[in-house]
């Protein structure tokens, strides 16, 4: 069990680096994506699936850390 100290710097982590490089990488492997004209290669499709992924997983990180912070807050 993480301590509220650690979950609070997690959610820091999470916060304000994490979630905007996934959501970085996401974007820019859509742009590459929407660009590429007739023929897609399966690693750019595999590419922007798995930097959908990372995000969503991020997501619910923080989701479960916030609940957790909010639990041992009470």
């Amino acid at each position: 069990m993480m301590t509220e100290e650690e979950v609070e710097k997690r959610l820091d982590a999470i916060n304000h680096e994490e979630i905007p490089e996934a959501l970085s990488r996401y974007i820019e492997a859509q742009s590459k994506l929407n660009d590429a004209q007739g023929f897609v290669p399966q690693t750019l499709l595999s590419s922007v699936e798995e930097a959908k992924e990372d995000y969503l997983k991020l997501r619910e990180e923080r989701e479960e850390l916030l609940r957790m912070l909010s639990y041992a807050r009470h």
